[in-house]
């Protein structure tokens, strides 16, 4: 089971550096579908099915895991989320804010507490140090936050 935050790990590391080096910090993990040529979009899908699919898989644990990422999966299929006048915008911030909120409290579930508070902590000094991308910065937080409660749960 480690091999599940792993995989989640590379791809997320791979994708991000990737975006980075090509693009720059970005205002949030989302905009990267827009930095990226159209031709290239469905690599952005794929980066957040990379990470959603592992975590389900987590289930047996807490169902919270499938929760989480069934709906970081809606983040990928919404990924136009700029479209006016359609559900995109809505269903990919429900669907980010929402998975990233289940995966910490499948965590606090089985009762490991200090991911949901260094990531409430992290995400709350990022907004007030003016930092620029503060959604960037707060996604790349709670990622870690939940990753590396996962491997606690996974290796306790």
């Amino acid at each position: 089971m480690i091999i599940i935050p792993i995989i989640q790990t590379v791809v997320f590391a791979l994708y991000t550096l990737y975006i980075v080096k090509k693009y720059g910090v970005l205002s949030s993990i989302s905009e990267s579908f827009y930095a990226l040529p159209e031709s290239k979009g469905y690599l952005f899908t794929l980066f957040i099915w990379g990470v959603s699919l592992p975590i389900m898989l987590l289930a047996n644990i807490s169902a919270l895991f499938f929760l989480a990422g069934c709906l970081l999966m809606f983040v990928g299929a919404a990924n136009s989320y700029r479209d006016e006048g359609g559900y995109a915008s809505k269903i990919h911030g429900a669907g980010a804010t929402g998975g990233i909120v289940m995966a910490l409290l499948a965590l606090v579930w089985v009762k490991i507490y200090w991911p949901i508070i260094l990531a409430t902590i992290a995400s709350v000094w990022i907004k007030r140090s003016k930092i620029k991308n503060i959604t960037w910065w707060v996604e790349i937080a709670c990622f870690a936050c939940i990753e590396l409660g996962i491997i606690w749960l996974l290796i306790r």
